[in-house]
Order: C-alpha cells, then structure tokens, then sequence
C-alpha cells in the first residue's frame, strides 16, 4: 500500500513539473554542426521549432441542388387539370371491372418536355400515360378515389387534379375476377 501511494506522489511530482531540456548548436571549424543538450565552449542555446501539427484535409462541399421534392406542385404553364369522366359520386356498371377515365387539361400536355399523366386510384398508382383518356383494367367493385397529376421526367408534380370519388357495380361472379367465362 504504502509503494502504491508513493508511485502516486512520484508520478504526480514529474506530472507536475516542467520537465524541460536545453538544446544547445555548436558549429566547429569545418561547419558541421553538433546539437547537444550539454552546454559546452562555442555551442549556443537555441530553441528547437514547435511540433508539426496537421489538421484535417480541407473537405470541398459540393454545392448541389436538393432533388425537386415530388409531393409538392411546381409552378408550371398548366392552369387547369380535372376529370372529366367519371363524375364525382357517380355510379358506374362494368362487369369486367374497367374504367375509362377522360382527363381536361389545359394546355395540352407537353410531351415533348416528357410530361406524363399520373392516375392514383386509391391513392395508390394505376396508370401513367401521354393521352387524356385512359382505362384502368380489373378494378375491383366498391367505392374509389381518383386523382390525377402531371409529372416531369424526374417524377416531379407539376399541377394535381381535384379527388373523385366512385362506386363500381360488377354482377354476380364478376367481382371473383374472370369467373364464369
């Protein structure tokens, strides 16, 4: 115990104390040059250059542009977008479990910029096209949602119609898929 705590003074004491060595720069007649810690006749002090500290590389930030945020609606040239057919709250009859939607768009789409037209059934994708009329195929019976967007090439909204909804009657056997055929 007792070399224990006299470890712990020793170390603390040289902790604690500056320990610092002279250096000294003798040139003989020749002109080499001798460095020493022990002074002697024509050696000179001399103080020895601070440590050689280095930092981190300096980082180069890119200056990107943050990819256009899809669920926003850009400004854009369109000014009025809608579904024309089918009607909001309207109630349609296919057994087949088609859905022809007509699309207004003014102006017309521009597809040589690689506009599309995005249809959400559902709030869920169901078709992309170039046209203004567009079956969805296999929609099962009950009630739906329908919306459509514009969208870039990037997948960005440009204009964003207003939500529908619908109701599809399919017969009987006819909601099963393509039973009875």
């Amino acid at each position: 115990m007792l070399y224990k705590l006299t470890a712990a003074i020793v170390l603390g004491l040289l902790i604690g104390t500056n320990i610092h060595a002279e250096l000294y720069k003798k040139v003989d007649e020749q002109g080499n040059i001798t460095y020493s810690d022990v002074p002697s006749g024509a050696a000179k002090p001399v103080q020895p250059p601070g440590l050689s500290t280095y930092g981190t590389p300096n980082q180069h930030k890119q200056t990107t542009k943050k990819p256009p945020d899809a669920t926003k609606p850009a400004t854009t040239n369109y000014t009025a977008l809608a579904i024309a057919s089918p009607a909001n709250d309207e109630a349609l009859r296919d057994n087949s479990g088609t859905v022809t939607v007509k699309i207004s768009l003014t102006p017309a789409l521009d597809t040589k910029s690689g506009h599309k037209l995005a249809l959400l059934l559902d709030q869920k994708s169901a078709a992309v096209a170039q046209t203004s009329e567009v079956a969805l195929t296999d929609v099962e019976r009950g009630e739906h949602t329908l919306k459509v967007q514009v969208t870039d090439p990037n997948g960005r909204i440009l204009k964003e119609s207003a939500e529908i909804n619908f109701q599809l009657h399919r017969g009987p056997g006819a909601a099963a898929g393509k039973a009875g055929k």
